[in-house]
């Protein structure tokens, strides 16, 4: 008998922080490549991440700035039996972030500057991903 699971995952919410969105960063990493198969390794990967896309997003609108401890980031374990299409990517980095018009100005210019940055960090050691940012609307309430 074959059984589905479904994982539902909040891709984007608002956090209102002084003013600032949080933006949620989802990572899937395909952990047979030996690059990224440690729990160390990945969690070197978010760090850096947190980091870096805080420089890259942050913008002069207001709310637009944010600091590493904004970035919320999610790891899944890419696995074969629950994952389909992608097959080629070894690491997936989809970043939902508040839509900011200073932001969505020079987009390409900030996902480039994250896409070239992870390749330096991978050097040749064979990791094969990609970056997508999405700015979209949303809104956020906690209970």
């Amino acid at each position: 008998m074959f059984q589905l699971r479904f994982r539902v995952v909040l891709h984007y919410y608002l956090v209102e922080n002084g003013g600032v969105s949080m933006p949620l960063v989802h990572v899937i990493a395909r952990r047979e490549n030996a690059v990224l198969h440690s729990d160390a390794a990945i969690a070197e990967v978010v760090q850096w991440l947190r980091v870096r896309i805080a420089q890259e997003l942050s913008c002069a609108d207001p709310g637009g700035q944010l600091t590493a401890q904004d970035i919320e980031v999610e790891v899944v374990d890419r696995d074969p039996k629950r994952h389909f299409g992608g097959d080629e990517f070894d690491l997936q980095v989809v970043v939902y972030a508040g839509e900011y018009p200073d932001r969505r100005a020079n987009l390409e210019e900030r996902r480039r500057g994250l896409q070239t940055g992870l390749a330096a960090v991978f050097g040749s050691r064979n990791v094969h991903g990609y970056v997508w940012i999405l700015p979209i609307a949303g809104s956020f309430g906690a209970f």
